[in-house]
């Protein structure tokens, strides 16, 4: 994590057992309880980011707006780095764009 200036506290609520959890790899890894949030948070939201730009991106081309394109493009513009749908590899594809396609349809 980049030297960045905290922002004010946010307070969430866990279940005992993900609560459990973190406090397991906060004590495994000798880090704090909100250190080890924090990363988790921002992994999940760089996830959440890249789901949404390929949801987009799949409601365009349904839309007409935007033609079919390749695993390797996609992967391309992908706009988190630390994030690949694995280019070469049809079923991880086909089986990450069949769930987004899924919650887009909802």
């Amino acid at each position: 994590m980049a030297t960045e200036t905290l922002g004010r506290p946010v307070s969430v609520r866990l279940p005992e057992s993900l609560q459990k959890r973190v406090e397991a790899i906060a004590e495994s890894s000798r880090r704090s309880r909100g250190d080890v949030l924090r990363e988790a948070m921002e992994r999940i939201v760089d996830q959440l980011e890249w789901e949404q730009h390929i949801a987009a991106k799949a409601m365009a081309a349904r839309a007409g707006e935007r033609s079919a394109v390749s695993l390797a493009e996609l992967d391309d513009e992908n706009p988190s780095p630390g994030i690949s749908l694995g280019s070469g590899d049809t079923a991880l594809a086909t089986t990450g764009l069949s769930a987004i396609s899924m919650r887009t349809n909802c």
